[in-house]
């Protein structure tokens, strides 16, 4: 019974670090969340849209846009990432560009999502 009980302790002990442990990882609210190539598409003002975002571990990004089979533009900047959400700055104004909320694993920005690919 003494070994039982014992070995319940050790078993309850080691559950309630787990999600202390699990933290510790890269977690959706983290900078390293963002990092990497995201991919998205939809339709605009009856036109078809293809966007992709590359967001770099260096706090910079480039985003093109193919509209309609027709590259339409690359654009670069750096970028914040805080309470998950990524807000994207054009290096020629450094005015904000665009907002995504990280929400589920996918940036949106209104009804324009990107997945990570």
């Amino acid at each position: 019974m003494r070994k039982s009980i014992a070995l319940l302790l050790v078993l309850l002990i080691s559950l309630s670090l787990c999600p202390a442990l699990a933290g510790c990882g890269v977690t959706e609210s983290s900078p390293a969340a963002v990092i990497g190539t995201w991919e998205g598409e939809w339709d605009y003002n009856g036109a078809h849209i293809k966007c992709t975002l590359k967001v770099k571990d260096d706090g910079t990004y480039e985003r093109t846009h193919v509209r309609d089979n027709i590259p339409s533009g690359t654009e670069k900047g750096d970028y914040e990432f805080a309470d998950n959400i990524l807000t994207t700055y054009k290096d020629e104004e450094h005015s904000v560009m665009i907002r995504y909320e990280l929400v589920a694993g996918q940036l949106a920005n209104g009804e324009h999502v990107l997945k990570k690919r």
